[in-house]
């Protein structure tokens, strides 16, 4: 895909799409890491992380 870039994942290049970079740049928003989880009884727990520190780093 043209708008990848690769990105070392446990040392493994891999593609992933620089959009939330580009958008949080071009928006001056606050980019927050979302953790998803399904519990044993079905239901999903989600929590909100702090925001991320010098992101986006300007280095694709």
């Amino acid at each position: 895909d043209v708008s990848s870039v690769f990105a070392p994942f446990f040392g493994i290049p891999t593609a992933t799409l620089p959009v939330v970079g580009r958008i949080a740049r071009m928006t001056g928003a606050k980019v927050i890491p979302v953790f998803c989880e399904l519990s044993d009884q079905g239901r999903y727990h989600v929590t909100l992380g702090k925001p991320l520190s010098g992101f986006p780093s300007g280095d694709p």
